[in-house]
């Protein structure tokens, strides 16, 4: 996230969320399975959208926004890390919980079957929901341990 706040401008910034870009030039390993042209039109296709992103309100505007701009190849995984790398630019943070991938494994493991995609922070238990955790680093959580949650459920 640090190399997109970091970029001159929101269309740099775009770009290298989209293209999934570290400061070495390598890909986020969330993104490594994608082919870099299918990245590179969907940065193509959000740049084309620039002011539409600048203009967001919150992140779940901002991250509406990257999801009905999304291309081909494009999945659920790299729309959120997209929308929260060109959130961290514009300061714009989730409020809630997104689930996709294995965020959603490992909070179905604590909290069984969902119906939603996102969770509000109050919906899981305590430990995490009177932690300083922002919504996104419990996203990562639930990612990271999904396997653990998995097996106590």
């Amino acid at each position: 996230m640090q190399h997109c706040v970091d970029q001159p401008n929101l269309t740099s910034a775009i770009q290298i969320a989209a293209l999934s870009c570290n400061a070495d030039g390598r890909k986020h390993p969330h993104q490594y399975r994608l082919e870099r042209r299918h990245l590179s039109s969907f940065a193509d296709n959000l740049v084309l959208h620039d002011q539409e992103i600048k203009d967001a309100k919150s992140f779940d505007d901002l991250f509406k926004i990257v999801e009905s701009l999304k291309t081909f190849g494009i999945g659920p995984l790299a729309i959120y890390d997209t929308a929260v790398r060109i959130g961290a630019y514009l300061d714009l943070f989730p409020e809630k919980v997104y689930l996709h991938a294995g965020a959603k494994v490992g909070a179905e493991g604590l909290l069984g079957p969902l119906k939603s995609n996102t969770l509000l922070k109050w919906d899981l238990p305590d430990t995490f929901a009177q932690s300083d955790l922002t919504c996104y680093e419990l996203e990562d959580i639930l990612c990271i341990f999904k396997a653990i949650f998995v097996r106590q459920h």
